[in-house]
Parts: structure tokens; C-alpha cells; sequence
């Protein structure tokens, strides 16, 4: 059932997996003793989730779960009461949610929780009240957003916010002056700004505070947000693809991200190198590209992928072993690797989650856990 398709996941301070779905809800797996809590949406009962799409999780520091719904606003789920708290937008309320539709979420260094909405600006929940601050976007004040549609959000090391807007805008808001300046990508690397929809779709910050910034087809920029000093990176000539999402930055410093293949970045470089998972073969492009990078204790990457898991050796720059349904996994389209116990992976696909053992024989590395164990059917625990 696509419904049941997990395609976010994360793992909690009890060690328990936390799987979204597209359209089935949320599920809570508890190792010990595994046990599966299926919550769903239910139209008579406000101790439930306010839709069954979901597209972001979160735990924050107090051990809160934060739900984000596809177009129905948040959910806030306390795990000693187990009892969720709903959050939506009221046009009759100027201090409800700006907009259902959240692109972006961050817990800043403080705890506090920061929305980014489609249409609705930058929303800071105010826990004391349960309600919500709106920072917007006005075209006759200097000092507002550069537009009401947020993709990103990061906080530097002096804890300012930094917003990610339409336009190609690194917005900076002080949260303690609630002061807000804008900074325009292509202004300053001296571009003119043909493409005004241009967007910042992800901001990621590595160990020295540095931004990685992907936009608008794409490009990839290196931005110093105590100096505002912006490099573009430039595509490597033996990739014809766009750059995607940096993802990881592993133990060495050096930072990865997916392509068509592997990319990785030692930041004092600047330079990229590509590496080809897998020779072309006909598979189409979209089927290729790495959803999810994980650094495991020996220093290995593990790569999700549409065609399977891999195992990439930095050291060797060459993927090592790669695992499809013919080794055990329940889907080629691997959507997120997650650490497991005793090193064991959890790895989420298209048709369920599975266990990953290397060390275990051929033909019994992978256990997975799907319909018949209780994942997406009447034996789960509904809490509705």
C-alpha cells in the first residue's frame, strides 16, 4: 500500500524509530520488546494528528516530538502523556500559525522553535502562550523578510537566524533586536538578478560555521555569515548534473552530497569530485540520485539510493558493495539509513524498514520488518 511508503525517519533519545509516511500516518517502533504504535488522523478526536501526510519530524531537546503535515499545520506530541497538541493558521488570528504549509523547521541553541511557512513568513512559537510570532515580508520596510516564502532555515554561531527566501535572499534576523537584513546572492557576487524567483532551498552548516547554500538550479554557494564574504562553487566538468543537497560532513571535514553519483568537498578546496556509483545502464537519472548519507563508526558512507543500498570506502573513492532485492531488501528505492544496535543500519524503503547486518551470512543480512510484522496493518497498536 503507497500510503505506508516511509519516507522520513528518526530516531529518538529512547531509541525508539519514529517512521513518516505519505499518507499513513506516523509510526513509533520501540525496540525493546519491538513493538509497533501506529498514529493516525481522526476527524472526531483532537488527540490525534491533524493529517495523515507527513513531512517533517523533529525531537526537540525536551523530548517533544514535532509533526509537520503536509498543508494541515503542526503537531506537538508529548511522550509522557502521549497526547498531541495541534497547531494551525487562523485568518480570524494574528498570532496562529502563518500558513499550513511549512517547508522548514529549526530548534535554535536557546530551544526555541522556528517555522518557515509557503506563505505565511517566519513563525517563532512562544511556548509560555502556545501561540506564534509572525515575522513577514513588506515591500516599504527595510527591515523585513525579502519574501513570505521560506525553503531554509539555520542559525549561526552568534544565534542569529538565517532565512532561506525566494529571490536568492539570505535573510538575517537577530532574534534578541528582532532585527531583520537582507542579503541577495547574486548582489553579492556582483550579478544581476535576471531570475527573480530564484530560491536558497537548503542552508547547511559545517563545523566552522560555514554556510553551504544550495539555490536556484541547483548552483551551490560557500557563504561566511560573520563576513557575508559568498564563493560559487563551480560544477565539477566530469559531471554534465546539477549539484543536490550537501548532506553530510564526515569525521575528516570533508562535506558530501548526492548527485547522479557521490560528491565530497574538503573546504579549503573548493573544489568537487564526483564519484560514479554505478556505471550508466539505462536506469533512468531521477532513480539514481542519493536520498541519504550515513557515516558509520569505521568511517564507511552508506548511501541510499533509487537502485539500492551502497557502501562507499572514501579512502578507496569507490563503492565497496551494493545491496538490492536480491540480497534481502524489501525495495531498490532506499529513502534513509539510520544507526541501528550493536552496528546494525536501519534502512527505510519504499515497501518498509529493514534491519541490516554486514557481519550476517549472505541471504540473511537483512530482517525486514513490513506488513507481516505488525508495520502497516490491524496488528499495530492505532492510537487515533
Amino acid at each position: 500500500d503507497s500510503r505506508y511508503e516511509p519516507w522520513r525517519a528518526i530516531e529518538d533519545r529512547s531509541h525508539n524509530l519514529w517512521i513518516a509516511t505519505l499518507a499513513g500516518g506516523v509510526f513509533r517502533l520501540d525496540l525493546k520488546p519491538q513493538y509497533v504504535t501506529h498514529y493516525r488522523h481522526n476527524p472526531y478526536s483532537a488527540n490525534s494528528l491533524n493529517s495523515d501526510n507527513i513531512q517533517i519530524l523533529h525531537e526537540s531537546r525536551n523530548g517533544d516530538i514535532w509533526i509537520v503535515t503536509a498543508s494541515r499545520g503542526i503537531c506537538r506530541f508529548d511522550p509522557v502523556t502521549e497526547t498531541f497538541e495541534r497547531f494551525a493558521h487562523d485568518p480570524q488570528d494574528p498570532n496562529s500559525l502563518g500558513d499550513n504549509t511549512i517547508y522548514a523547521l529549526l530548534e535554535d541553541h536557546n530551544g526555541t522553535m522556528w517555522f518557515g511557512t509557503y506563505a505565511g513568513g517566519l513563525n517563532r512559537f512562544n511556548p509560555e502562550t502556545r501561540d506564534f510570532t509572525r515575522y513577514s515580508a513588506d515591500p516599504g520596510d527595510p527591515n523585513s523578510l525579502a519574501s513570505q516564502h521560506i525553503w531554509s532555515l539555520a542559525e549561526d554561531n552568534e544565534g542569529n537566524i538565517w532565512v532561506g527566501t525566494a529571490y536568492n535572499a539570505l535573510n538575517r534576523f537577530d532574534p534578541h533586536r528582532e532585527h531583520l537584513t537582507t542579503f541577495y546572492l547574486h548582489k553579492l557576487l556582483g550579478l544581476k538578478n535576471k531570475k527573480i524567483a530564484w530560491r536558497v532551498w537548503q542552508i547547511f552548516r559545517d563545523r566552522d560555521g560555514i554556510f553551504w547554500v544550495r539555490a536556484y538550479k541547483d548552483d551551490l554557494y560557500r557563504f561566511n555569515p560573520a563576513t557575508y564574504e559568498v564563493l560559487r562553487i563551480q560544477r565539477p566538468p566530469e559531471s554534465p548534473y546539477p549539484f543536490a543537497s550537501v548532506r553530510l560532513q564526515s569525521r575528516d571535514g570533508r562535506l558530501w552530497g548526492g548527485v547522479v553519483g557521490l560528491f565530497d568537498l574538503t573546504p579549503g578546496d573548493h573544489r568537487f569530485k564526483v564519484h560514479f556509483l554505478e556505471p550508466e545502464n539505462g536506469i533512468p537519472l531521477d532513480y539514481k540520485n542519493l536520498t541519504d548519507i550515513y557515516e558509520d563508526e569505521h568511517g564507511m558512507l552508506w548511501c541510499a539510493s533509487g537502485v539500492g543500498l551502497y557502501k562507499f570506502n572514501p579512502e578507496e573513492r569507490k563503492a565497496v558493495a551494493h545491496y538490492t532485492r536480491a540480497d534481502g531488501l524489501p525495495s531498490n528505492v532506499v529513502e534513509k539509513i539510520l544507526p541501528g544496535r550493536a552496528g546494525e543500519l536501519w534502512v527505510g524503503t519504499r515497501s518498509g524498514i529493514s534491519i541490516f547486518r554486514e557481519e550476517a551470512p549472505p541471504g540473511q543480512r537483512f530482517r525486514n520488518l513490513g506488513p507481516e510484522q505488525g508495520l502497516v496493518n490491524a496488528m499495530t497498536s492505532n492510537r487515533t
